[in-house]
């Protein structure tokens, strides 16, 4: 840590420089970024409405390692499927109407992708 004074006019200005090394310091290395997401499963199949299931990801960095970024959901099509989430790396996924729609989970400017079936008849 290193602390500095100066004298300007009629006050003293204090400056107190922490270092990454220095353990009052929160500094950490920044994430690599994103390489690749991948879903849990690469298809969802619903076979009635209103039934939902999870879907997890992963963004990975260009060697494969797993990095702690949280995704934005996004269906396709809304009106056949929706998703939510309250953590960012897993989403409920709800069936609305028969149809196909596709799931996409954006980590930065890397996309994943699942197929969400909706399909009611016996």
């Amino acid at each position: 840590m290193v602390v500095t004074r100066t004298r300007l006019g009629f006050g003293l200005l204090v400056a107190v420089v922490l270092s990454c090394e220095d353990p009052l310091c929160a500094c950490s290395d920044p994430l690599p970024p994103v390489a690749a997401v991948e879903l849990s499963a690469d298809s969802l199949f619903f076979s009635k409405v209103g039934a939902s299931q999870t879907i997890s990801v992963t963004a990975r960095d260009s060697t494969g390692s797993a990095l702690p970024y949280a995704a934005e959901w996004t269906p396709s099509d809304t009106t056949i499927a929706f998703s939510f989430t309250t953590d960012g790396q897993t989403a409920t996924v709800v069936s609305v109407r028969p149809g196909v729609t596709a799931l996409m989970a954006h980590v930065g400017t890397a996309t994943g992708s699942a197929i969400v079936v909706v399909d009611t008849l016996p």
